[in-house]
């Protein structure tokens, strides 16, 4: 079978799926990227030489907050590699996807449609997120198949009156899975000493990984931990990541000089792991996510997550097992349930962390999320 993906960029998590499938004896796999790298994205981009790729030439606009690229040559693309199936994956604002969804029906090519989209997602606020969602749903209901990355996902697409049966579930996985383990297995032998090095003098240490933007939801995080602090907790806060609201962040912290907050900005990936592995809880405090593939991240290196209702990946949370979920903006929540996890009389944070581990190693693995785009496959051909 001949695979066509179009990808809008290049996504770190996205290459280990592109090279298993590549592996697969019934496959013949090319990826198209629309853009290499997007502004508001500093991943470190490594490419695989162990499946065939193109990056498009074309342009990328702003529309309100969203970015999109636009290749007019992607038809020329889909015609040089004549697929027997198409998947179009990264977004339905993405101008290139709708040409060639366009395109690809003129052609009589089979799509299937890859998203990450949850009903509970805004789209009210802004008129271009307003067109774009009338776009996906009919590019959704023209689709001969959907992948989709949760059960949000499939209960978000069975409103629009799909069919179960054209829906299928490819959970979202890390760069690499067992990296992440091995990795921070190692680095956790030697906590005490990467504390040192890092300069973290605090008992307890609670994590945050992403983007300083608003809808992050960081705020309520360092409130919650101030309530910590003031009530006499040892407990230390790492802050990690970059973006617009990192400064306006990093006065408030300074002003109401508020100890133990850390904020080291943008870090390789090496040394993300370290801070994984130090941690004591992983919190996304966001008020809306459709993922968050730093909880799986955190839940590998064996951390019980604590997050919002409205984040995505909530759905690997056995509320009490492995972590907790909390409403969103809601400090009193942070705070109550961080307590809990951090400074109960029994060692619920390594517990929780142990089971957090199973849950993604057994139910959101590389394995479940290839066989979803295979089943998906084989349904768009029928």
């Amino acid at each position: 079978m001949r695979v066509l993906i179009i990808q809008n960029t290049i996504v770190p998590y996205e290459i280990h799926l592109f090279e298993r499938l590549a592996r697969e004896s019934n496959i013949d796999l090319f990826v198209i990227f629309c853009h290499e790298r997007y502004r508001l994205r500093k991943w470190d981009i490594k490419l695989s030489d162990s499946f065939r790729y193109k990056i498009l030439k074309g342009i990328t606009i702003d529309i309100g907050e969203m970015q999109s690229s636009i290749n007019f040559q992607v038809m020329e693309s889909i015609n040089q590699f004549g697929p027997d199936v198409v998947i179009l994956s990264g977004g339905y604002n993405n101008i290139t996807h709708i040409l060639s969804f366009l395109y690809c029906k003129l052609k009589k090519v089979p799509i299937i449609y890859r998203t990450d989209k949850i009903c509970s997602e805004s789209v009210l606020n802004s008129l271009p997120k307003m067109m774009f969602s009338i776009i996906e749903k009919l590019l959704a209901k023209s689709s001969d198949a959907i992948i989709c990355h949760s059960k949000k996902c499939v209960d978000c697409y069975r409103t629009y009156g799909i069919p179960h049966k054209k829906l299928f579930i490819a959970p979202y996985t890390t760069e690499c899975d067992s990296v992440y383990v091995k990795k921070c297995a190692k680095y956790r032998k030697n906590k005490e000493k990467i504390k040192t090095e890092l300069g973290i003098s605090e008992d307890k240490l609670i994590l945050y990984v992403g983007q300083f933007i608003k809808r992050k939801g960081i705020n309520y995080l360092i409130e919650a931990y101030r309530l910590l602090r003031a009530r006499g907790r040892n407990v230390g806060l790492v802050l990690l990541g970059d973006g617009p609201l990192r400064d306006q962040y990093n006065n408030y912290i300074k002003r109401n000089k508020i100890k133990g907050v850390y904020l080291p900005g943008f870090v390789d990936w090496e040394t993300k792991l370290r801070y994984y592995a130090i941690s004591d809880v992983f919190v996304l405090p966001s008020l809306f996510d459709l993922w968050g593939v730093v909880v799986n991240e955190a839940m590998l290196c064996g951390l019980p997550v604590v997050l919002t209702s409205n984040v995505g990946a909530s759905e690997m949370v056995i509320d009490g097992v492995n972590g907790h979920v909390v409403p969103p903006q809601n400090t009193s929540g942070l705070y109550h349930t961080l307590d809990e996890i951090l400074f109960s009389e029994s060692d619920v944070a390594v517990s929780m962390g142990n089971n957090a581990f199973s849950v993604v190693t057994k139910k959101y693995n590389i394995e479940k999320r290839v066989a979803g785009y295979l089943e998906a496959i084989k349904y768009a051909l029928m």
